[in-house]
C-alpha cells in the first residue's frame, strides 16, 4: 500500500439534533484516522442543526464557519460557500448514512430554505446540495480524489434515477476514485454505475469502531455489579435495556411484549435514553406505556399482577421521568451492562450489537406515509431488516404485525432463539470478522494510487 495521505477532509452527515448513531458513524472515522497515522483531517457539514432558527440542541457554533458536536466532540467546518477548500485535499471522503440518497438532498435543500431560511428558491437550494454532496460542478481531476463509504441509497426509487438526480449519481459513481455502500442495494446500483468492475460493498461506517477499552466499563448509573452481560450477583438479575423511538407501534403492544420476554428470561428492564425530538419519538414519556410497563422505570424484575398495578398507579401519580442527557460514551457504558437490547432502533441495536451485546429488534409494519426506517410508502426496504439479515440475526427480528406483540407465542419463539444462541453466535462472528476487514477496506480507500 502507498503512503497514507496527509490531507483528508471528511464530509459527514449532520443530525436532526442529538443523535448517538450519527456520532457513532463520525467517531469510526476519526478511530481510522488514528489508526492510519493521519495528522491533518478536517470534518465538514453542508449545514449544522445550531443553525436552525429554532435549534434542536446537541451541538453549538464557534464562529461563522465551524460548531462543535456535543457528541462527538469533533469541529465541523461548514462548507457552504466553501465548496474549493472541501475540495482542496489529498482525499475527500463523504463518509457515511444517506449523503448520497435523493430523499437526503432534498431534506438538506428545505433545511436551507425552511429550517435556517437561506435565501433560495427550493430549486437553487437543490442544485446547492448536489454542487456539495454529488460534486454536480467537480471536474474529474477532483473527482479522482473522492472516496465514499458507508452510505445508502436504500430509499431511493426507480424515478428518482431518470431525472438529474439519476445522472449526477452516475457521474459520482463512476468518477470517485474508490465507493463502498453500506448495504447490498446501494452497493449494486454503484456496481452498475461503475461497469461492475469493483466490488461495491461495505458496512454501517459505524461497525469500523472498536468498543470501548475494557478498563472504562464502569456506570454507576446503571447499578449491576459482577457480570454485566448476566445475573449481577447477590441475587441482582441481568438487564434488559430498552428504547423505542423510531416506530408508531402500540404502547400496549410493546409494553406486553417487554414484560413477558423480561419475565421469560429473568431480566429487569431499565429504559435507555438514546434520544429525543425532533429526531426520535421516545416511547417512554408517554404515560401509555409507562402503564403496560410499569417496571421499565422502578428498576424492579417483573412482578406479580398486584405489584404491577401499584407500580402503575405509581408511574401515573409521578409522570414522566426526564431523560438523562448522556453522551454516546456514557451510553456504551449503559449498554455494556446490559445482558439484552430491546429496540425499534437502526443505530441503536447496531451499536448493541459492535460492543457485543444481543438486541432484539421490533419492526413496524409498511405505513401509508414516508417512514425512516423504509422509505417511501411500497418501497419496504427496510434498513432495520437488512441489517439483521446480513447479521444473520433474523431470528432475533420481531415483525411487529396486528396481535404479534401480545402473543406469547411469539416471546416464547424469541426467548427460544436466545437460548439457542446461534443467531446471536453469528451476529458476534459477522460482526468481528467486518470490523477488521472493512477497517483495511477503508485504509486501501484512503491510500493514493
Amino acid at each position: 500500500m502507498s503512503t497514507p495521505t496527509t490531507r483528508v477532509n471528511v464530509v459527514c452527515a449532520p443530525p436532526n439534533g442529538p443523535n448517538p448513531g450519527m456520532a457513532s458513524v463520525d467517531l469510526a472515522f476519526e478511530h481510522v484516522a488514528r489508526h492510519a497515522g493521519l495528522t491533518d483531517v478536517r470534518y465538514w457539514r453542508l449545514w449544522d442543526q445550531s443553525e436552525w432558527r429554532a435549534a434542536p440542541g446537541g451541538s453549538e457554533r464557534l464562529d461563522d464557519h465551524r460548531v462543535r458536536d456535543t457528541d462527538t466532540g469533533l469541529t465541523y467546518e461548514l462548507a457552504r460557500g466553501r465548496l474549493e477548500e472541501v475540495l482542496d485535499a489529498d482525499r475527500v471522503v463523504f463518509w457515511g448514512d444517506f449523503l448520497h440518497m435523493a430523499v437526503y438532498l432534498e431534506h438538506s435543500a428545505h433545511v436551507l430554505t425552511d429550517r435556517i431560511g437561506l435565501p433560495l428558491d427550493a430549486d437553487a437550494a437543490l442544485r446547492l446540495t448536489g454542487q456539495h454532496l454529488l460534486l454536480t460542478d467537480a471536474g474529474p481531476d477532483v473527482l479522482g480524489r473522492v472516496v465514499t463509504y458507508g452510505s445508502t441509497l436504500a430509499f431511493n426509487m426507480p424515478g428518482d434515477y431518470r431525472g438529474p438526480y439519476g445522472e449526477a449519481l452516475r457521474r459520482f459513481h463512476r468518477g470517485a476514485a474508490a465507493v463502498s455502500h453500506r448495504d447490498p442495494y446501494s452497493s449494486e446500483v454503484a456496481q452498475r454505475h461503475r461497469g461492475g468492475a469493483d466490488c461495491c460493498g461495505g458496512t454501517d461506517a459505524a461497525l469500523v469502531l472498536p468498543p470501548p477499552c475494557p478498563a472504562t466499563h464502569t456506570d454507576s448509573a446503571v447499578g449491576v455489579g459482577g457480570d454485566p452481560r448476566g445475573t449481577g450477583g447477590a441475587g441482582d438479575p441481568g438487564v434488559l435495556g430498552v428504547f423505542v423511538g423510531r416506530s408508531r407501534l402500540s404502547p400496549e403492544d410493546v409494553g406486553t411484549f417487554g414484560r413477558r420476554l423480561a419475565g421469560a428470561l429473568g431480566l429487569r428492564s431499565a429504559w435507555v435514553p438514546w434520544g429525543h425530538e425532533p429526531g426520535f419519538w421516545p416511547m417512554r414519556g408517554r404515560a401509555r406505556l409507562r402503564l403496560a410497563w410499569p417496571e421499565l422505570d422502578a428498576g424492579v424484575p417483573t412482578a406479580s399482577g398486584l405489584r404491577r398495578a401499584r407500580l402503575a398507579a405509581s408511574a401515573l401519580r409521578e409522570g414522566p421521568r426526564p431523560d438523562e442527557p448522556l453522551t454516546l460514551g456514557q451510553l456504551e457504558h449503559r449498554l455494556l451492562a446490559c445482558r439484552l437490547v430491546l429496540t425499534d432502533t437502526y443505530h441503536l441495536a447496531l451499536t448493541a450489537w459492535r460492543l457485543g451485546v444481543p438486541a432484539v429488534c421490533l419492526v413496524d409494519p409498511p405505513h401509508a406515509e414516508w417512514s425512516v426506517n423504509a422509505g417511501a410508502v411500497g418501497s419496504e426496504r427496510d434498513k432495520r431488516v437488512d441489517l439483521y439479515s446480513r447479521l444473520d440475526a433474523l431470528p432475533l427480528l420481531v415483525h411487529a404485525l396486528p396481535g404479534r406483540l401480545r402473543s406469547r407465542a411469539e416471546v416464547r419463539r424469541v426467548a427460544d432463539a436466545l437460548a439457542d444462541g446461534h443467531a446471536e453466535a453469528a451476529a458476534r462472528s459477522w460482526v468481528s470478522d467486518r470490523r477488521s476487514a472493512e477497517t483495511a477496506r477503508v485504509l486501501r480507500m484512503l491510500a493514493l494510487p
